[in-house]
């Protein structure tokens, strides 16, 4: 669209201000054909549309230095349009009479590039840079030349402006970045830090400090958030969350049941249980024979799993060491990261204790943890890593149980005796 907005402008000046060959001077008629051609001009205002994409690939645009100099363009494609119609309209208004500032200056017949190219000096020359030879030499062109000088005044003003702005802004940046890690580099010679390790954690974090800018990490921070009420970014980090979350059985089963109270648990569970991490290649998240209190899954990055001498690369497809969600559990093998990993944990405990709240939510983990207990004494060799097809903890049938006989009242007061008892794990061995 651009492309062919200057490119019909500038062609406009075939034959502008050039007689008719044998004619001493232009007609009233070529005049008024001129002026017509000049109104086409406002074609360029199809330009002002791309306003509306310039917002939406902003929108698209995570990084902080990509936006700025996004903006940095298109303010400098606007300078370069300002520019362009003043002087076309410049060189219009000669149009309208026959001693004008074209035939003073001896211009009429150079070519139309040299005549387009002179009225974009005499633009810039308007916006402030450097002093024009062409003057006005009638009052129409006058009137104009003063309209355009303080339109010019103040729209350049403010593009000028604002594109000084974003200079400094990408300078900000960068100086940021740099007296950061200068800071780095004198904590690590200050404190002997070993030049093996020092590499690892300056590599480590230019790596998270580039997608902090890109905003391309999980981990990025919006301040803005903290303005939300509490149930709303509980419900907010389960939405988040929620296509991994229902890689749990029982989060499916629970939210199947499209029951208000059980999706405020889940609300609840989700803002306190789940913490999002970062490990950094090498890193070991957990070692065999400790006492399991977290499960993990892969969000990006790439994780191993060790076992009696088997390496076993993980994807993200299931939780790791799900089982110790329903019952106690000690890690079998080794989970260690490759690469820069981002993973998200889960708190057994806090999980337990916040589903055990609800007497809905309670029972339909208690079903999937029986089913999920009997699935992994099925496997016959333990490990961190369920092997067996999920799809045989798809069925969710509940047996009658004692507590679905009794009245809502009487179940919310069963189970605030069985929390006030530590009886918080859903599984009844």
């Amino acid at each position: 669209m651009l492309a062919d907005c200057y490119i019909a402008d500038i062609a406009e000046h075939q034959g502008y201000g050039e007689p008719h060959p044998g004619a001493t001077e232009p007609t009233e008629l070529s005049r008024t054909v001129r002026m017509f051609r000049l109104l086409r001009l406002v074609r360029v205002a199809r330009a002002l549309k791309l306003r509306r994409g310039f917002t939406a690939l902003q929108e698209v645009i995570h990084s902080q230095r990509a936006s700025l100099y996004l903006k940095f363009f298109v303010s400098l494609g606007q300078l370069l349009m300002l520019v362009h119609w003043i002087a076309c309209g410049w060189f219009g208004v000669t149009w309208l009479h026959t001693e004008n500032w074209v035939a003073s200056s001896d211009l009429r017949y150079r070519d139309s590039l040299f005549q387009y190219l002179t009225c974009v000096l005499w633009s810039f020359c308007q916006l402030g840079v450097g002093e024009s030879p062409w003057q006005p030499t009638n009052t129409t062109e006058m009137i104009l030349a003063s309209v355009i000088a303080f339109t010019a005044l103040i729209t350049a003003a403010v593009l000028i402006s604002t594109m000084g702005e974003l200079i400094a802004g990408l300078r900000k940046l960068r100086q940021d970045e740099l007296s950061q890690f200068r800071l780095l580099r004198r904590y690590l010679q200050k404190h002997d830090i070993p030049v093996d390790l020092g590499h690892r954690v300056t590599q480590f974090l230019h790596n998270q400090y580039t997608e902090r800018q890109q905003a391309s990490s999980s981990q990025t921070q919006v301040p803005l958030l903290e303005l939300l009420s509490r149930p709303m970014m509980q419900e907010l980090q389960f939405e988040r969350h929620r296509p991994v979350l229902c890689k749990i059985g029982a989060i499916k089963a629970i939210l199947s049941k499209d029951d208000v109270h059980c999706r405020r648990v889940l609300h609840k569970m989700a803002y306190d249980s789940l913490d999002p991490m970062v490990a950094a290649a090498g890193d070991v998240i957990f070692v065999g024979g400790h006492m399991a209190t977290m499960s993990y899954i892969k969000m990006n990055g790439r994780l191993s799993y060790f076992k009696d001498g088997f390496f076993q690369p993980l994807s993200g497809d299931h939780w790791i060491s799900e089982v110790c969600l329903w019952a106690p559990w000690v890690y079998l093998g080794d989970l260690e990261s490759q690469t820069t990993s981002e993973i998200l944990s889960l708190d057994a405990q806090k999980f337990c204790t916040i589903l055990a709240e609800s007497s809905d939510t309670h029972r339909a983990a208690s079903t999937y943890a029986r089913r999920f207990i009997k699935v992994v004494q099925r496997q016959g060799v333990y490990s961190d890593i369920l092997t067996e097809p999920y799809e045989e903890l798809g069925s969710l049938e509940e047996e009658p149980t004692f507590d679905m006989l009794l009245p809502a009242p009487l179940k919310r007061i069963l189970m605030q005796h069985r929390v006030s008892h530590g009886q918080v794990r859903p599984v009844n061995d």
